[in-house]
């Protein structure tokens, strides 16, 4: 029964982010709320908390090794992720109901670098309201929620790229 129930779940949310699927513009939260604090252990075995992150602009990509657009929009994230370092942008992708050997052999595979956090049951999905796979939240320096997209995005595209760069910048100030 319950792997009925998350089979089922999976063909959810696949199809929900297949049909949410959006290229373009990060979606601004207005006003900005505090971001749900998370407690993960990651595929490298290390434990990773909002608190970590806190004076950085953190990205949070929830998805799936399942997710066909999750995967595909890897690449991109690890470019972006490589490209804004310096500004001071950090990225962690938490990984919905994948066990950890399956996520450490995806970040093998994928040439991943950043953190990949594990997520089995969506205990964290669920506190940031995800919708759909993949979901990527923008968290500014002051740990409030500034941005959504949900479905695949091409991270490293310039208009995302100087999005990113004005918040840290902004978050500077």
């Amino acid at each position: 029964m319950l792997k009925l129930a998350r089979n089922t779940l999976a063909f959810a949310f696949v199809c929900l982010s297949l049909a949410t699927h959006a290229q373009g513009a990060l979606k601004a939260y207005t006003p900005r709320t505090a971001a749900p604090a998370f407690d993960l252990q990651g595929a490298d075995g290390k434990q990773y908390r909002l608190a970590d992150f806190a004076g950085k602009v953190l990205v949070v990509n929830f998805w799936a090794t399942w997710c066909p657009p999750c995967r595909k929009e890897m690449p991109s994230m690890q470019r972006m992720w490589r490209g804004l370092q310096a500004d001071g942008v950090e990225l962690v992708a938490i990984d919905f109901g994948d066990d950890k050997d399956v996520v450490a052999a995806f970040a093998i595979e994928a040439e991943v670098e950043f953190p990949l956090l594990l997520d089995q049951k969506g205990a964290v999905l669920q506190q940031f309201k995800a919708l759909g796979l993949p979901t990527t939240y923008v968290i500014d320096r002051r740990g409030k929620l500034a941005y959504v997209a949900t479905g695949e995005r091409e991270w490293d595209a310039q208009t995302i790229l100087a999005t990113l760069r004005k918040l840290a910048h902004e978050s500077r100030s």
